[in-house]
């Protein structure tokens, strides 16, 4: 259950962040290989994050049951 709900989350913030870097950049993305570069990138970097940030919640979980 928390796993879907990081991944849901990851998947919300992916598109949030995507948004506004293409806002955000000054130059624009002529071809979409970049785009799905950046695209890449961020989702690798946000699944990274999502998986390390479960594995700590998951951590956090177990240590206040054995207590």
């Amino acid at each position: 259950m928390i796993k879907d709900f990081g991944l849901n989350d990851g998947t919300r913030i992916q598109i949030t962040l995507f948004k506004l870097l293409l806002k955000e950049s000054s130059m624009k993305i002529h071809d979409m290989w970049s785009c799905l570069l950046l695209l890449l990138v961020t989702s690798s970097m946000l699944d990274l994050l999502c998986s390390s940030w479960v594995r700590s919640t998951m951590d956090v979980a177990l240590k206040f049951r054995v207590q």
